[in-house]
């Protein structure tokens, strides 16, 4: 059985599983070179297609993620992002949504109407496209998220928790997953969006939502939270529904804690669902601008953060105490996906302070590029009984031959030098140890938002005035911590409360505090609040990239290097050879490793 799962939306992304396991996962963006492009993922699903030796008709099944897309995109702009055509039409056809959002009251004619009209249309541009023989199946947004996380961990059993702006009309939901199979526990409204909250006060600060909400988390750590925490307190409290598990509960709890929020920010309540989502909006960029200044960014971005950890540790502990009955154990894994779980200070607080949790696991693309997988995944685990496996790494994307390197060093030779290395990795150590910017360019791409070693750019970590000098070179925002590579054995060296089991520190994606004695040793990599966002390096998982920080050691006795992504700021992760010429051209490296190969200007 074999299914190719899509996303449409931002960060549109497709993935492929052939009888249980996955084939290829990547992003449209890193083909389109349009950072979190939405639309038809063409390239990607190429891609998939032809690294697996299959064409359009061998597909059997395809998911797509979202099952009320008609609702969420007016249907116009659906078909732009499935044909990439403008319309004239397009801001016509919002306009009757919005009108057709008073008009239908009722969610299930609304639904009816929109969700159809959407799907019919998804359906006849795939068969026109050239998928004539497949399935199609459309996977609530929640769900996918759920799914991502739970058929990619390592655990059996679980409580998975999801939550983001919106999906589906939803901002969050639990699952209980056990026996191959997630059992819905509860959903939390869109209304109720922790998740819009932050991306509002990101667009506030001057950032892009949906995009930047990463640098309020960075920016936090240089704030005082108590100048506006019993404001963003109150605001985010609001937004704290009651447990919804029954259509009865639904119907009486839609709204609860919303009188608040409507008291602070003046939201309508007699609207439908997603219309208030977008009321809200409004009302909260309102609501921040009588609240403060956007020059206040460090203070504003410390009080959302520090509620936010709040709210989502009271949450979560709720979930788990709803459903701890289902457990034969005190103990209880945690997965966690959806867009509001890049946070990664918000993951470590979860695992250090709720006790009922053994250990956290967040999907490596734990936004929306994380659907077309959790779809793939959700279809093909619904059909069969069989155990999922863990995925223990995301190193899901393209890979170039040598002769395709060559050939793009033979293109460029006008410009650059190039020399063999039978032991490139000792090469790679050897430059960074004498302070040089080195670019790395090797096997398959990461899948999701991390560069974990293939697409990176690495650094010793020795000098925090490193930082100032790669962010200009790379046109970076200055306050952005770098992260950390580190040998699996040196790990519990550096960061505190470190376990061998914490898969989630292996991706990038939950900070630690590090041990007051090793700051100053890696003191570029760790942020202004001692914490640091590690990835640690498995020999079983990425062996040439274990060799490059073993040799590291061996010249300099740390286990670990500066690793950011292979990009400059605004452009996707380099995907190709092409795109890694390119960088080294723009200064933004001195070497640049690619294969066996080291190349620099001339």
């Amino acid at each position: 059985m074999n299914v190719l799962g899509i996303h449409l939306g931002h960060d549109a992304s497709a993935a492929l599983i052939v009888d249980g396991e996955v084939k290829g996962a990547v992003q449209e963006e890193r083909f389109k070179r349009i950072k979190n492009y939405s639309g038809f993922p063409n390239e990607s699903i190429q891609f998939l297609l032809t690294n697996n030796n299959l064409v359009k008709n061998d597909i059997e099944n395809i998911t797509v993620a979202g099952n009320k897309i008609g609702y969420d995109i007016p249907i116009d702009l659906l078909k732009q992002r499935l044909e990439r055509k403008k319309s004239k039409f397009q801001i016509g056809f919002y306009r009757i949504k919005i009108l057709l959002n008073f008009i239908l009251r009722i969610p299930q004619i609304r639904n009816f109407i929109y969700s159809n009209k959407a799907k019919e249309i998804i359906e006849n541009s795939l068969f026109k496209k050239g998928f004539q023989k497949a399935k199609v199946f459309f996977i609530d947004h929640h769900l996918c998220h759920a799914a991502s996380a739970f058929y990619s961990s390592p655990y059996d059993e679980a409580i998975i928790v999801t939550q983001d702006g919106r999906g589906d009309l939803k901002s969050g939901s639990t699952y209980h997953g056990h026996n191959g199979r997630l059992e819905k526990l509860y959903d939390q409204s869109a209304i109720n969006s922790l998740g819009q909250i932050y991306a509002m006060v990101t667009k506030f600060l001057g950032f892009k939502p949906n995009r930047h909400e990463g640098k309020i988390t960075g920016l936090a750590a240089y704030g005082n939270k108590e100048k506006y925490y019993s404001a963003f307190s109150l605001l985010v409290k609001a937004t704290k529904p009651k447990i919804i598990r029954s259509k009865q509960d639904g119907i009486k709890n839609l709204l609860s804690g919303y009188k608040k929020f409507i008291e602070l920010v003046g939201a309508y309540s007699n609207r439908d669902e997603n219309f208030i989502y977008e009321i809200n909006s409004l009302k909260i960029e309102k609501w921040l601008s009588q609240l403060s200044s956007p020059k206040e960014k460090e203070d504003i971005s410390a009080a959302v953060q520090f509620c936010v950890e709040e709210w989502i540790v009271e949450n979560v502990k709720d979930q788990i105490n709803s459903a701890k009955h289902k457990f034969n154990t005190n103990k209880i894994p945690l997965c966690l996906a959806g867009g509001l779980f890049a946070n990664v200070k918000v993951n470590q607080r979860l695992k250090e302070n709720i006790h009922e949790i053994e250990n956290v696991y967040v999907q490596p693309a734990m936004g929306d590029s994380g659907l077309s997988l959790g779809g793939a995944q959700c279809l093909f685990y619904n059909h069969n009984n069989s155990k999922h496996k863990f995925l223990d790494n995301v190193y899901l994307g393209p890979e170039f031959t040598s002769d395709e390197i060559i050939d793009s060093l033979e293109k460029n030779k006008s410009n650059i030098n190039w020399e063999y290395y039978e032991n490139v990795e000792k090469k790679c150590a050897e430059i960074i140890s004498n302070g040089h910017i080195l670019g790395r360019f090797n096997g398959k791409m990461e899948w999701g938002p991390r560069a974990l070693g293939n697409r990176s750019i690495l650094i010793q970590p020795t000098d925090k005035k490193i930082n100032d000098t790669v962010n200009k070179r790379l046109n970076r925002t200055e306050f952005m911590p770098f992260a950390p590579s580190v040998l699996d054995y040196r790990a519990g060296d550096y960061f505190i409360n470190y376990k061998q089991s914490d898969f989630a520190s292996e991706f990038m994606t939950i900070t630690y505090d590090v041990y007051p004695h090793m700051i100053n040793e890696i003191q570029a990599v760790v942020h202004v609040d001692n914490t640091a966002r590690p990835q640690i390096v498995q020999k079983n998982v990425n062996y040439s990239f274990y060799k490059i920080l073993k040799y590291y050691e061996e010249l300099t006795g740390i286990g670990c290097l500066v690793n950011t992504s292979f990009n400059l700021h605004e452009e996707p992760i380099v995907n190709s050879p092409e795109d890694a010429i390119s960088a080294l051209f723009s200064n933004a490296i001195d070497y640049l490793a690619i294969d066996k190969y080291i190349v620099t200007k001339k």
